[in-house]
């Protein structure tokens, strides 16, 4: 096996860019949350969730506690769900379980096994197809049976996270059918299961986030970056050969994609191939993962505005609001910040991480 190998000068040069990225992201979400942990634009919306998570991990665990605590009070139920209003009001009829994945995420960085393990269970028992694995697009009251990659993917890491492995082993038995079921491979992912299976024709007016083509510009090229980083984690404690390889596949699509992935002027939808391809560089160091993870520091470093912020692409929210830009420099901070931790050693981890 050949170890890719990338000169050190460039891994410097990516690392301290990186470093730059994340402080001045970390900066801006500081200035964005209250004396008593509110963040900012919260009762407009919720585009909080994932700012716990994102805070313990950097090193502020003082605020992402006091977030925290803030959100326990104000946006959870006792059982670990999200109460109603805003709290779930943009979360109802799309991505019903991405702010409780991630929630779940910053209580376990947080050691709040109680809230963490809550938020898992209301999952598990609401919004997990028992058959599929699949997460629901949609709470019950709105539910049409769709289930898509990254709320899954989300699932299950959020799982691991919280040592719930049949959670985590129904979500990879979903992409495990997912993944055999593409007719299209290698450019084009259809991203989406529903009551009959794979589903190749968007009938419920949602073909940009269902069918992801990528030879073209505009797509919803974040499902292979969130699917890698998933199913990574899950081969790391599985040891599952077939997560592995469907990871690679995922990543593929990303690497041989079009060039105008990476054109944040046009679109931010490329944002989670330099996680994917960290987590890959973990369990796969003979890869070419780190290629993808240096590309992707130059896209951080170029598409941060200059207070430290990012937005949503602006096709999809013409006028963000400060709810959308703590969403996605929350996002962003925190995808930077764990491609420089796989950075820092992915590698040469040592044997026990080969499994030999």
């Amino acid at each position: 096996m050949t170890v890719e190998i990338v000169p050190e000068a460039e891994l410097e040069t990516a690392r301290e860019g990186l470093r730059e990225v994340r402080a001045r992201g970390v900066r801006w979400l500081l200035d964005h949350v209250g004396d008593d942990g509110k963040p900012a634009a919260a009762d407009l919306r919720n585009g909080y969730y994932r700012m716990p998570w994102t805070f313990a991990l950097v090193g502020e665990r003082e605020v992402a506690a006091q977030v925290m605590s803030w959100i326990e009070r104000n946006a959870l139920t006792a059982t670990g769900d999200l109460r109603e209003g805003v709290p779930r009001e943009a979360f109802t009829s799309r991505w019903a379980t991405y702010p409780h994945s991630l929630l779940a995420q910053g209580a376990w960085a947080l050691e709040r096994y109680d809230t963490a393990l809550a938020l898992v269970d209301t999952m598990r028992k609401s919004f997990q197809d028992p058959e599929t694995g699949g997460a629901f697009m949609e709470r019950q009251e709105a539910r049409t049976g769709r289930q898509f990659v990254f709320p899954t993917a989300q699932l299950g890491l959020a799982a691991l996270a919280s040592g719930q492995s049949d959670v985590a082993q129904a979500a990879f038995g979903w992409f495990d059918r997912l993944w055999a079921a593409q007719p299209e491979l290698p450019h084009v992912l259809y991203a989406s299961w529903g009551l009959n299976g794979l589903r190749t024709v968007a009938d419920q007016d949602d073909e940009f986030i269902s069918r992801v083509d990528f030879r073209e510009p505009r797509q919803a090229f974040y499902n292979p970056g969130i699917s890698a980083a998933f199913l990574s984690r899950y081969y790391m404690v599985t040891r599952d050969e077939r997560a592995r390889e469907i990871a690679t596949g995922m990543l593929r699509l990303s690497a041989s994609g079009t060039e105008a992935q990476y054109n944040h002027w046009e679109s931010m939808q490329i944002c989670k191939f330099g996680w994917g391809s960290a987590m890959a560089a973990e369990i796969d160091p003979a890869g070419d993962h780190l290629k993808h993870v240096l590309r992707m520091a130059r896209w951080y470093i170029d598409s941060q505005r200059p207070d430290g912020s990012w937005v949503p692409s602006g096709f999809l929210v013409a006028e963000p609001n400060d709810s959308h830009a703590i969403e996605k420099t929350a996002e962003h901070t925190l995808w930077v910040h764990m491609m420089l931790t796989s950075l820092a050693a992915a590698a040469d981890r040592g044997p026990v991480a080969a499994g030999q």
